[in-house]
């Protein structure tokens, strides 16, 4: 309970635990959720979204990487992806569920 991992899931399979170094005072239980709480499947929705505004950008790519953002200031969560286009750069925001906030431009 006082320590904090890292895991990515790739290609079907979770990777193995990674410390992650931890700094700062307040109550750790405070700022953590139970993975049970996180709908991995929505993952999918959100990189549909971003593959397809992709689409309506010059050399348009959605990035391989879905985060989930945690915001321990308000306790809010939500989804990132970026787009990434010759000329301009998106990052969308997604609820929990998978749909769309917005797309800001960077």
């Amino acid at each position: 309970p006082e320590n904090i991992d890292n895991l990515t899931y790739t290609n079907g399979a979770w990777s193995e635990p990674n410390p992650v170094e931890i700094s700062g005072d307040g109550d750790l239980g405070d700022n953590v959720a139970p993975l049970s709480d996180i709908k991995f499947e929505v993952v999918a929705k959100v990189f549909a979204a971003t593959v397809e505004k992709a689409k309506t950008l010059e050399d348009g790519k959605a990035s391989d990487m879905v985060m989930l953002i945690f915001n321990v200031s308000d306790g809010k969560r939500y989804w990132s992806a970026e787009v990434k286009g010759a000329r301009e750069a998106y990052e969308g925001r997604f609820n929990l569920d998978g749909s769309l906030i917005a797309f800001t431009k960077r």
